[in-house]
Order: structure tokens, then sequence, then C-alpha cells
């Protein structure tokens, strides 16, 4: 019985995190859907209080940074409740710069990780393969940068079709075409590495 309530925990724990994410995810699809039926208040709000939804399930979940996700996660709620009672001046498309914003922070922490010791992309390879190769080494830095590049270009674009005035194009960038992107990037670095395992493993035989 205790294994079955860890289990249980431990679902929803996934659940909860799956469902917040799905959220946050789709969000400029929903602001398209609701323009109209939720005032730009009301949205605003709902962005504010799923993100701090999310740090309390990270804390939740992770179990670590407890405090600050929590304190980070109780501040968001406030600041949601804030805007929705006090805030009714907030522009529409105040919440379009949303998912440029978050395409730039994601850049920054790949080319942030480029000054550090370590690259991003290395550590999660490190987290599969601890005796990661040179070759791979010198990969892990090349693909860190990439994907800093791409959300560098996505972010930017992101800022474009927020200053062009369509929601709905808006919403299609944000919330479809930009997944899809991610998507085929790592399809296609996924069959690039493949390529290059073979290649090194070669290397290795004939040395």
């Amino acid at each position: 019985m205790p294994d079955a309530s860890i289990h249980g925990h431990g679902g929803m724990q996934r659940g909860a995190k799956l469902l917040v994410a799905l959220v946050l995810l789709g969000y400029p699809i929903l602001i398209y859907l609701l323009h109209g039926r939720l005032n730009p208040a009301q949205l605003l709000a709902g962005l504010l209080a799923l993100l701090g939804l999310r740090s309390l399930v990270a804390a939740w979940m992770l179990r670590r940074w407890v405090a600050r996700q929590v304190v980070l996660g109780v501040v968001l709620l406030i600041a949601a409740g804030v805007v929705l009672l006090a805030f009714h001046g907030v522009r529409m498309h105040w919440l379009r710069f949303y998912p440029m914003l978050f395409d730039l922070a994601v850049a920054a922490i790949f080319f942030g990780s480029l000054l550090g010791d370590m690259p991003l992309v290395e550590r999660f390879a490190r987290a599969m393969r601890h005796d990661l190769p040179p070759e791979g080494v010198a990969y892990t830095r090349q693909v860190t940068w990439a994907w800093g590049v791409l959300m560098t270009l996505i972010g930017l674009i992101s800022l474009g079709t927020a200053l062009d005035g369509s929601l709905r194009w808006w919403s299609l960038f944000n919330g479809l075409i930009v997944y899809a992107l991610i998507g085929l990037a790592f399809a296609l670095e996924y069959a690039l590495r493949c390529h290059l395992k073979r290649k090194w493993s070669r290397h290795e035989r004939l040395a």
C-alpha cells in the first residue's frame, strides 16, 4: 500500500506539472480564443497565476530551492490578484511580449552556459553518458550555440508578430509554428548526432 500511495502521489505531481506546462505553452492560442470574452487584465492575471502555479508545482516535485520557488509562486499569485482587482488599464498588446521575453530568456541561458565550465547541452549529454568523448564535448558546445541562435531568431520573429498588430498571426506563430520549428530542430539534431556517433565509433575502431 505505501508503494501505491507513493506512485499515486508521483502521478499527481507529473499530471499537475504537465497540465500547467501545456496551458503555458498554449497560452497564445488561449488568448486568441478568449479575446473578446475576457478583458486584458483578466488574461494577464491568468498568465501570472499560471506562472505562480508552475513555481509551486516545481517546488512540490523537485524538492530543490523550495523556499525560493514557493516565495516566487506566492508573489506571482498575489500579483495576479492585484492586477485583477486594481489594474484595469492593461492593454492587450502588453500580453504579446510574453513569448518573446521567454524565448530570449532561454537563448540567454544557452549563451550564458557557454561562459561557464560546461555548456548546457553538455550537461544534458553527460546526464545520459558520463564518458563523453572529446568530439562529443566539442559537438555539445556547437549545439549549445545553435540553440541559442535559434531561440534568439524565434524571439525576434515573435517580437515582430507582437508589433505587427495581427492577433491571429501572433497566436499562430507563438502557439503552433514555434513548437513545430523546435520539434524540427530536435529531429535534425538527433539525426546529425546519430551520424556523428557512427563516425566517431569508426574512428575509435581504426585507432
